[in-house]
């Protein structure tokens, strides 16, 4: 039948071809897809470990600066309260 649609080879050419190019792109695609993904996936949990660390490094001070506020209010009222 392959003979019959294309008597030339030129239908075989093609097949062969595809098929050189499927396995060009397809070997290294499923050699270094894991490792990609093992890569990727490492670097997201590392981003996400940034995110936390910096967010708790940036509410230490902001705590710190509302403790001080409320322990300066509460030490005014009763300095005034004792007068």
């Amino acid at each position: 039948m392959e003979y019959w649609i294309s008597p030339g080879g030129g239908l075989r050419e093609w097949a062969r071809l595809n098929l050189a190019l499927a396995l060009c792109i397809g070997i290294p695609v499923l050699c270094f897809a894991p490792i990609i993904t093992l890569l990727l996936t490492c670097f997201v949990s590392w981003s996400d470990s940034l995110v936390h660390i910096v967010t708790n490094l940036l509410l230490i001070p902001v705590i710190a600066l509302a403790a001080v506020a409320i322990i300066t209010a509460l030490l005014t009222m009763l300095r005034k309260m004792s007068k």
